[in-house]
């Protein structure tokens, strides 16, 4: 019986390790090289997404042309007693359609991330807490954008 099942559990674990499966590793340099980026939308954020996709440029057969659209909405989250607004919640949308030069592939695809933000007693702090969630955002959406790319460009 233990030889049985010995066997079924070496048997069992050589078709799991054998199945083809590929990790990706976002470690080393990007194989595609993108050409274009056309913005529309909020101004200051597709601002901060162009130069953290410019980055890293490097020299590849693979050229990518990239439209993206942003939205920002910003949401009352909560409220106190007195009706006086406590914290906000902004979500950041951006649609990507891409086009990949050498194969001819296009594609579309979207990203979002959402944060909130609390209102102090003076104004300039209110706006420095705004000013780094949209920050923080857009860089948590850049680096989707550039894994996704990545994932596209690595099927390619």
């Amino acid at each position: 019986m233990i030889k049985k099942s010995a066997f079924l559990f070496i048997y069992i674990s050589f078709l799991l390790t054998a199945c083809g499966f590929k990790v990706v590793n976002k470690n080393y340099p990007l194989n595609f090289n993108i050409v274009n980026i056309e913005t529309s939308g909020e101004n200051r954020i597709n601002f901060l997404i162009k130069n953290s996709l410019k980055n890293n440029q490097n020299s590849s057969k693979n050229q990518i042309d990239l439209e993206i659209e942003t939205f920002k909405e910003k949401i009352i989250k909560e409220k106190n007693i007195k009706n006086e607004i406590t914290k906000y919640q902004i979500k950041i949308t951006a649609n990507i359609s891409y086009e990949i030069t050498p194969g001819e592939k296009r594609g579309n695809f979207s990203v979002s991330n959402d944060g909130s933000y609390e209102i102090n007693k003076k104004y300039s702090q209110t706006i420095k807490n705004e000013k780094n969630l949209i920050n923080n955002l857009t860089e948590n959406i850049a680096s989707e954008i550039k894994n996704n790319l990545i994932n596209i460009a690595d099927d390619f």
